[in-house]
């Protein structure tokens, strides 16, 4: 824009004015001021150029003077240290003293430093050639580095005590990095340089390298190649030359120049494969299922089997180890089949001289299992070490069974002793301990116990096998506690069955002659002991139902369902409920398995003998009576007139019968008691029953219908044995279980009779009272007329 001359008015903004003079009283303000002259003032408080200022005068500042330079005198300067040279931070790096200067830091010398007597310097960098007319000497572990930077060096020389190595490290990487070393002549020594290792021989187109072995050289690169000592030669073009036997595991390339050999063809050739025949001459076959890389012998195909065979002799697979190391056989079934992972089983004989067989897999539950015919097993050992035969588990606890699912069949185990000599034993051995103490004996005894050499076999139980001799037969080492007698004479072993407890003497045998029969069982005690205790499990609340005892079993009803079988209990009760101390004694005839059938008797503590129901039972019977019974008092019978009915007076025919019977009463003796005793037989005095029945039925009156009057039957077999009263036991008596009524053919039936004096006497009592009472009527009445 072109200027505009400022005539008057307003200077206009945006406008471009040129001027002569301007006279302000006040400030000029501008972005931009341009002075083709100088510029004169007198009052100006700042002044801001990017040019030079010239002060004609001088430049008077009372504040802060700021300049990018200053040049000239700085003599007159106050607040400055010419005695310190600092950096761009104000920190001291040269300090002035008196005695010379400090220096902090990295100092470069461009030039020669002479430092004169002893220098200690924690970094120095030298730019040119150090000379040091001592050596240099650096100690262990502590680094000439060369190369890169300082700490990270490309190349370094150092001692390092912990290995007692001497160490050249170059590591610098990369294409055409390498570490030379020049000479003419190089060798590598011992320590005591006696005997050079290695040389490296110069000279231009002559260089080579030598090896020696304690002085002697055993190796040499030539013009041809390599010299191994004097006998081979290795040349550059590949040929080689021996003066010696060459021995190799595999020779590669043409072998047509050598002798003795004919050409070979192998089909199928393939690294660490065996080699076979193929049935063409000069013809061999590479196996690609049998290979062997050296160390293992491998083959895999899918149904690979390994055969051993001889026409003559015996066929053998040897497993053998040459440095009593052991030999293993592993076989692994798994998808690898690598026997690791612990996934595989082995049989072994180890270094000790055991035959090991060892399964295993990675769940710790690999089981032994011994079959026959292919599929069927017939012994496990399990992973938990339990002796299985006949199951795959065994029931909790056990450590071994032997178990048969053979219907009507069974499970046994054999222990024979082929011996036949007496007391020739074979059995099982049981202990909770390490030596023969606190054991435990099941063994079988060929004429066994106190009766050797009589035939006397027996199943043992030894609870202790070191004892002392005692009564009873025991042998001493043997203290036997119990002998089942499984034969006690010479063929008659399941006729003599018996049971032998405190004692190795057999029971006595059972309807033998010469012998007292002690039944099927023997049990010896010490004197003053007990030989049996019976013990309930546990007590009942409140004592009284504590009940322990024996039953006798009937065979034919023992096997019948819903019925015990049980003939007679002798059990005892508890009778006192606070102790448990007072027991009561039953004979309880009959028992269905839940309650007694039958009446019994109960002995209380206190010497008391009760029946088991109120007058229900009988003190013997017509056929089986007592003789006589002794006692302090007499019988006490019951007369409560509550328990009573039909109390009337004698009728006349009863009047009559009573006086009949009265005039029966006679002295007599007993046939038996005459037959044992003879004349001293004593007489009794009584009357029969069949008179008594004679006389009332004279009277029209039948003696059955009274109770004084008494009529038994009783069964005999043909040894007049008594088996029944034919009523309610013995023959012709129904039987419940077979429903049918047994016969009475050979057995003989008899009757007694029996008289109640006591009632007898009361009825004639009661006949005469009545008598004498109408006597005493009549005579009254006679006396009163």
């Amino acid at each position: 824009m072109a200027n505009t001359r400022i005539t008057q008015g307003v200077i206009k903004p945006n406008e471009d004015y040129d001027v002569r003079h301007i006279n302000a009283t006040g400030i000029i303000t501008a972005t931009n001021l341009n002075l083709s002259g100088v510029l004169t003032y007198e009052d100006v408080t700042n002044v801001d150029s990017i040019g030079i200022i010239t002060a004609r005068k001088g430049v008077v500042s009372l504040g802060v003077v700021t300049a990018t330079a200053f040049h000239g005198s700085g003599a007159s300067l106050t607040g400055i240290d010419a005695t310190a040279l600092k950096d761009t931070g104000g920190n001291v790096k040269v300090q002035a003293q008196a005695s010379g200067a400090v220096y902090t830091g990295i100092h470069t010398f461009n030039s020669d430093l002479d430092v004169d007597g002893h220098t200690n310097l924690d970094n120095v960098s030298i730019a040119g050639l150090s000379t040091h007319s001592e050596g240099i000497f650096l100690p262990d572990n502590k680094k000439l580095e060369f190369g890169n930077i300082s700490g990270n060096p490309d190349f370094s020389i150092y001692s390092s005590p912990t290995y007692e190595q001497g160490i050249i490290d170059y590591k610098r990487s990369g294409t055409g990095r390498v570490l030379r070393i020049r000479s003419t002549n190089t060798q590598i020594e011992n320590w005591n340089g006696l005997a050079p290792i290695a040389k490296f021989v110069g000279g231009v187109g002559v260089g080579h390298v030598e090896l020696n072995y304690a002085g002697d050289k055993k190796f040499e690169t030539t013009t041809k190649g390599i010299q191994v000592g004097t006998g081979v030669t290795i040349e550059t073009n590949g040929q080689a030359t021996f003066t010696g036997i060459v021995t190799a595991s595999t020779y590669y390339g043409d072998g047509s120049n050598l002798s003795n050999i004919t050409s070979t063809t192998i089909n199928n050739n393939a690294d660490n494969r065996v080699i076979t025949g193929s049935g063409t001459a000069n013809t061999l076959n590479g196996e690609a299922s049998l290979t062997f890389n050296g160390t293992d012998l491998i083959m895999n195909t899918s149904g690979g089997r390994i055969f051993s065979t001889r026409t003559t002799g015996e066929a053998a697979l040897l497993l053998g180890s040459s440095n009593a190391g052991g030999a293993r056989l592993y076989l692994d079934g798994d998808s690898n089949g690598d026997w690791s992972g612990n996934d595989y089983a082995y049989i072994e004989h180890d270094t000790s001289g055991n035959l090991n067989i060892v399964g295993d897999n990675p769940a710790n539950a690999s089981n032994i299992i011994f079959k026959t015919n292919t599929t069927t097993e017939r012994l496990r050992i399990t992973s938990d070490g339990e002796l299985l035969l006949g199951t795959t588990s065994a029931y909790a606890g056990s450590n071994m069974e032997i178990r048969s699912t053979d219907a009507g069949g069974s499970t046994e185990l054999r222990i024979t002793n082929n011996a036949t000599n007496a007391n020739t034993k074979a059995g099982i051995v049981f202990t909770t301990s390490t030596g023969d103490y606190g054991t435990g004996k099941i063994f079988y005894e060929r004429d066994a116990g106190s009766n050797s050499g009589s035939n006397y076999d027996a199943l043992c139980f030894d609870a202790w096998s070191h004892g002392s001799a005692g009564a009873g037969g025991l042998t001493g080492n043997e203290n036997a506690h119990m002998y089942l007698w499984g034969q006690c004479a010479t063929g008659n072993g399941g006729q003599y069955q018996g049971l032998g407890i405190g004692t190795n003497f057999p029971a006595n045998r059972y309807g033998g002659t010469g012998f007292n029969s002690n039944g099927a069982a023997c049990f010896f005690a010490p004197l003053g002991s007990n030989a049996i205790t019976l013990m309930s499990t546990s007590p009942v609340s409140g004592g009284y139902n504590d009940i322990i005892g024996i039953n006798f079993a009937a065979h034919n009803y023992g096997t019948h369902q819903y019925r015990s079988g049980i003939y007679y209990q002798i059990k005892c009760k508890n009778g006192h409920g606070t102790y448990g101390d007072r027991g009561q004694l039953y004979l309880q005839p009959g028992y269905d398995g839940q309650n007694a059938q039958g009446q019994g008797v109960v002995f209380e503590f206190n010497g008391h003998t009760l029946p088991t129901s109120d007058n229900g039972q009988l003190l013997g019977n017509g056929s089986l009576r007592w003789s006589t019974v002794y006692a302090g008092s007499g019988s006490i019978n019951t007369s409560d007139e509550t328990k009573k009915q039909n109390i009337v007076g004698l009728t006349t025919s009863e009047m009559n019968a009573a006086a009949r019977i009265s005039k029966l009463f006679k002295t007599y003796k007993w046939k038996d008691s005459v037959t044992k005793k003879g004349d001293t037989a004593r007489t009794h005095v009584g009357v029969t029953a069949q008179s008594i029945k004679t006389e009332m039925e004279a009277e029209g009156l039948s003696a059955a219908h009274y109770g004084f009057w008494c009529e038994d039957h009783g069964w005999y077999d043909s040894e007049g044995e008594y088996v029944g009263d034919g009523l309610t036991s013995g023959p012709g008596v129904y039987d419940e279980l077979t429903d049918t009524t047994p016969t009475t053919v050979g057995f003989t039936s008899t009757t007694i009779y029996g008289v109640r004096y006591e009632e007898l006497l009361a009825f004639i009592s009661a006949y005469n009272e009545q008598r004498f009472t109408s006597l005493e009527a009549r005579v009254a009445a006679l006396e009163g007329s």
